[in-house]
């Protein structure tokens, strides 16, 4: 009799231990990067069980200076869509659903072409994340550098070297820059940061047609022809 109750607590026990196992893993405990212009800083999520979860998270502290918050090309970003400086106070969201053993975007992303902040002591600025799901809890950090390019033949910008118009725009978007910037390319992404269409440009102006794109909020990013993106403008659909 002894032996058959152990033999029934075998299964319990090992279903107990299955129920405690790790949900998620990230893929780093720290992504860094420095940052001249547009980047996207990304430490993907990985679902690490056979069913699909969906991860809470949260911003638990920050140091990033507010000229790189305030812009439009800020953004936290899961797979429901990118979240602006508001996140950082703190307030808890949810991502949509991650499949069995799938891996979701997940990233910071900055532009910090027109800020003259420069961190001096070579320490990074941070953003600490927490998440979760069931018994799992990670905190991550992201870590920017502001690249000094002052002797490498730093482009100055400001807001007048690029001018996107209308917004809201229907079924056309244009935008003009300044010839110096080197624009080659011109890119728009959604707020998940997924390309939805991008095009080969020559002069100082573009006009894009967007009729055919579903409505929403959009980036359009302009590259040079090394692929560094020079500027980055955020745009509505309607």
């Amino acid at each position: 009799m002894r032996r058959l109750v152990y033999l029934f607590a075998l299964p319990l026990l090992f279903s107990s231990n299955k129920s405690e196992a790790q949900s998620f893993s990230m893929q780093k405990d720290t992504a860094t990067a420095a940052v001249y212009g547009y980047i996207d800083l990304y430490n993907n999520l990985t679902n690490l069980t056979s069913d699909t979860i969906r991860v809470n998270w949260k911003v638990l502290s920050h140091t990033l200076p507010p000229s790189w918050v305030s812009g439009a090309s800020f953004g936290i970003c899961d797979n429901v869509t990118c979240y602006d400086g508001q996140i950082l106070s703190g307030s808890v969201q949810t991502t949509d659903t991650i499949g069995a053993n799938a891996t979701m975007p997940f990233k910071l992303q900055l532009d910090v072409s027109s800020s003259s902040v420069v961190p001096t002591t070579g320490t990074p600025y941070t953003a600490t994340i927490e998440l979760s799901q069931g018994s799992t809890t990670d905190t991550v950090i992201f870590a920017a550098y502001k690249w000094n390019t002052n002797n490498v033949g730093k482009v100055t910008m400001s807001r007048e070297d690029v001018v996107l118009y209308p917004n809201p725009a229907y079924n056309e978007v244009n935008v003009t820059f300044n010839r110096e910037l080197g624009v080659r390319n011109v890119a728009i992404y959604n707020l998940v940061g997924k390309q939805v269409s991008a095009y080969r440009v020559n002069g100082t102006s573009a006009k894009i047609d967007i009729e055919k794109i579903p409505a929403g909020i959009y980036f359009l990013r302009l590259s040079d022809n090394n692929g560094r993106v020079v500027a980055t403008r955020r745009f509505t659909h309607q």
